[in-house]
């Protein structure tokens, strides 16, 4: 099967140790070149060979660089699930990668800043974070919810905060995730159940313009809780995502996109020290502290 491959990431080794590439078709397929001593799994040879290794080899981990404008032409062929590289055409003389796309460090953490200190001190939030027995949608549980609560001027001390434990219907659950937020069955099976905690909450962030780090999960999971009680969802003012505010601010491109830093990283890299991880009330702490130290900054 005739394909062209337009990007390339450059991922440092397999688990046989394989230095590897991840690449992709304008189709969307994916397959993977190997540097390896077995010949048949060799398929980077067909790069080295085709004159594209120059391009490959110099990649950091994690680095991607693109072919639109000029696409390899490959064959590809289905080998159970994956698929396999068969041939390499060799690359014209005037055939190179895309220039690659280098933000304004002074626009990104413009906007990353002006954001942040619009959260911070100019109306009222909550920033938000919670701990869940897994992350499947269908059997997923809160078991504890932290909450920052601040309308606070740059500068002023670490706002109310609000540290909850939750009662999940399948206590046994707690099992398999208690090696990474350290929440037992023994220690919430005495406090309420996120139906009970309901109209309080709706009271503290019903309404609120929230604040979460990674608004793909918190969010939904409050929602899968709601569904769960017979109870309408919130009603945020707004929805604020702190890891697309520190994407911004490091500008880092990866794809068609922002690297995302996982809350421990943006913290580090601002300065920051976290005392504890995979604890709610720690984790929204630690991401008023990393939105406080973004809006605190001047941009380049």
């Amino acid at each position: 099967m005739e394909q062209k491959l337009i990007t390339f990431m450059r991922l440092w080794k397999t688990q046989k140790g394989d230095p590897m590439w991840q690449c992709r078709t304008s189709d969307g397929e994916k397959v993977n070149a190997f540097i390896s001593s077995n010949p048949s799994r060799h398929t980077f040879g067909l790069f080295e060979k085709a004159d594209y290794s120059a391009f490959l080899n110099i990649l950091s981990e994690g680095e991607q660089i693109t072919w639109n404008a000029c696409p390899i032409k490959v064959t590809m062929r289905k080998s159970g699930e994956y698929w396999e590289l068969c041939s390499v055409e060799t690359r014209e003389p005037d055939a190179l990668p895309d220039v690659p796309y280098s933000p304004v460090a002074a626009f990104w953490e413009g906007k990353a800043i002006s954001t942040a200190k619009r959260i911070i001190g100019s109306y009222p939030v909550a920033i938000f974070d919670c701990e869940t027995t897994g992350l499947d949608m269908a059997t997923a549980e809160i078991v504890s919810m932290g909450m920052v609560l601040t309308k606070r001027e740059l500068g002023a001390s670490l706002p109310n905060h609000i540290n909850y434990l939750v009662k999940p219907s399948n206590l046994a659950a707690l099992e398999a995730t208690k090696h990474i937020h350290g929440i037992t069955a023994e220690q919430v099976v005495s406090y309420p159940s996120f139906a009970e905690y309901y109209d309080r909450l709706n009271t503290i962030i019903g309404k609120s313009t929230l604040v979460v780090y990674n608004a793909g999960f918190d969010p939904l999971m409050l929602d899968l809780e709601c569904e769960r009680a017979g109870r309408a969802p919130f009603d945020f003012r707004y929805i604020f995502d702190a890891m697309q505010i520190v994407s911004w601010f490091f500008h880092e491109p990866n794809g068609f996109g922002w690297r995302q830093w996982k809350l421990v990283e943006a913290a580090e890299k601002l300065g920051i020290e976290v005392e504890t991880a995979h604890d709610a009330l720690a984790d929204a702490i630690t991401t008023f502290k990393v939105l406080s130290a973004i809006a605190a900054k001047d941009a380049s």
